[in-house]
């Protein structure tokens, strides 16, 4: 099931408007980030930017130093209420990852 459907089961909205609303959200984030704003999602996380500022770089075919333009690097951090939503209720045992690596490869 993809993002679509399973908010359409959830809320009874149609294809189209889930599809248009998920749109204008990306709109709005890549707009905001563009404009040098970040956007806070409570309990979610949070969409910021890094700007990294231009360099000089290498072309590894010809060892020739390139100039590389400044950009803004888009980043995402989960806030520490979601990350801890998403945690398991038990995580798996570690013993069968260890067995497993303690067996030989196969015979081919």
């Amino acid at each position: 099931m993809n993002q679509i459907e399973y908010i359409q089961n959830a809320t009874g909205y149609n294809a189209p408007t889930i599809t248009g609303v998920l749109d204008s959200f990306f709109k709005f984030v890549e707009v905001s980030l563009r404009q040098g704003k970040e956007i806070r999602l409570e309990k979610f996380g949070k969409f910021t930017f890094k700007d990294t500022p231009p360099r000089t770089g290498r072309n590894p075919r010809t060892g020739e130093e390139i100039e590389i333009a400044a950009k803004r690097r888009p980043d995402f951090k989960f806030s520490k209420t979601f990350i801890v939503a998403v945690q398991p209720e038990e995580l798996p045992s570690t013993t069968a990852q260890t067995e497993s690596a303690k067996l030989p490869p196969p015979f081919i």
